[in-house]
């Protein structure tokens, strides 16, 4: 578990494996280094957006208040599923950014996953969901973790109830070794 990046002025930052310890506290220790990132990032009149997840919840609870004007937080990826509908968790995690900054909140209350093409299609020509739509493509960060299918702290995705053992089954019959904003992703990075 690498945290790797380049900021805007083309310095990198990495957080190297073997400093971090186990996995619940290398998820706390990432949280910790991108929630202070995320802190120096964000500035007056930003579009932060925020994919839900274990490691973004993480983040979002390791933020520190940096109230700024005229920034925007806006949810990336769906998160109604068949056992609930998402709202809650999303809201918490989306809301805990928009609260750190002072900056407006915009949620996006629509499926993590669709059975049907047609319906995600017919959806996103609501004018509803065309304004959030709209607002995301308007990003200057985003933030997201990579979920994986297995590990010691699971992944939201896979532990929540978004996925049954039929959907899961099929994932690893695929190839896919994780997500990324819900998108699944083979080990060679093509995603399904």
């Amino acid at each position: 578990l690498d945290l790797a990046g380049t900021l805007a002025d083309g310095e990198q930052l990495l957080v190297a494996e073997e400093d971090l310890g186990v996995e619940v506290e290398r998820l706390g220790q990432v949280a910790n280094v991108a929630a202070r990132l995320l802190m120096d990032l964000f500035d007056d009149e930003i579009v932060l957006g925020v994919a839900w997840g274990t490691t973004v919840s993480a983040v979002a609870r390791a933020l520190g208040r940096k109230p700024t004007r005229g920034g925007t937080v806006v949810q990336l990826n769906g998160a109604a599923n068949t056992v609930t509908s998402g709202v809650d968790y999303a809201s918490t995690i989306i809301t805990a950014f928009g609260a750190a900054f002072d900056a407006e909140v915009r949620h996006f209350p629509v499926p993590a996953f669709f059975d049907f093409a047609q319906t995600r299609e017919a959806m996103w020509r609501e004018r509803s969901v065309q304004r959030v739509l709209a607002v995301q493509r308007r990003t200057d960060i985003a933030l997201f973790g990579v979920g994986a299918l297995g590990g010691q702290v699971p992944s939201h995705v896979y532990s929540a109830g978004y996925l049954d053992e039929r959907d899961l089954a099929a994932l690893y019959a695929a190839g896919v070794v994780g997500d990324v904003c819900t998108v699944f992703l083979r080990e060679d990075g093509s995603h399904e």
